[in-house]
């Protein structure tokens, strides 16, 4: 019998190199495709609309609920203030010249748009009470309206513009259910941030107090609490 002799497999050296990518081209590119389709505000700061998922807006229209965003991990909020103060400071960065804007039309249309409804928001809450004019929360406060102008110009109390430019202010500052020397306080940590941001801090449910807003964080007696949360805001 013959005996049959099987050939070895000749090793073939593949043509082909496994390669990594390279995360932090990755990251540059993803960036840069961002930026193509938003508003780039400078500072590292880009503005992009994001959409929802059809599937999820249409499930979202069939329970009759609301779409609210999520706080991604690691990632700090932009208030709505700090957002229209970035969009002021990109409009005046490219402000008009010899008669034509920089701005693209569809950006200047997205930046005139957020800024109406950040003003509409504002009518809904006058309209509600939640916000009043100096005159009217002098009367709630029993105080003068001089006595409101010197606590906002020593942080003390706050205020924010109207649609048709008058100052508005909150009304909880006269709110008997609250202790407004720990209402000063809080709002004296808070600095220099707009009136916008110092309502989202006051008004807003924080993880922080276990969920609840720092004005119903004081009502029950969490004051240090909502002291360094106010510092850590101010911080962010």
């Amino acid at each position: 019998m013959a005996k049959l002799e099987v050939s070895k497999p000749a090793k073939v050296k593949s043509a082909h190199r496994i390669t990594v990518p390279d995360a932090s081209k990755a990251l540059g590119d993803s960036l840069r495709k961002i930026g193509a389709k938003g508003i780039d505000l400078g500072e590292g700061y880009v503005l992009v609309k994001i959409r929802r998922p059809k599937q999820l807006a249409h499930h979202a229209r069939e329970k009759d609920t609301a779409y609210v965003p999520r706080q991604l991990p690691g990632v700090p909020v932009v208030s709505s203030a700090d957002l229209q103060e970035l969009i002021q400071r990109f409009q005046r960065t490219h402000t008009m010249q010899a008669g034509i804007s920089t701005i693209p039309p569809e950006n200047q249309a997205f930046l005139d748009q957020f800024s109406r409804q950040e003003m509409q928001r504002y009518a809904s809450l006058e309209k509600k009470g939640e916000l009043v004019d100096s005159r009217t929360l002098a009367e709630q406060m029993g105080v003068t309206r001089q006595a409101i102008s010197k606590a906002v110009t020593e942080q003390r109390m706050f205020s924010m513009d109207s649609v048709s430019g008058k100052k508005l202010y909150p009304a909880f500052f006269a709110d008997p259910t609250l202790n407004r020397r720990q209402l000063s306080k809080v709002n004296k940590e808070l600095g220099q941030l707009a009136g916008s941001s110092k309502w989202q801090f006051f008004t807003t449910a924080r993880m922080s107090l276990n969920g609840s807003s720092p004005l119903n964080a004081l009502r029950k007696g969490k004051f240090a609490d909502v002291i360094a949360a106010a510092t850590a805001f101010r911080e962010a």
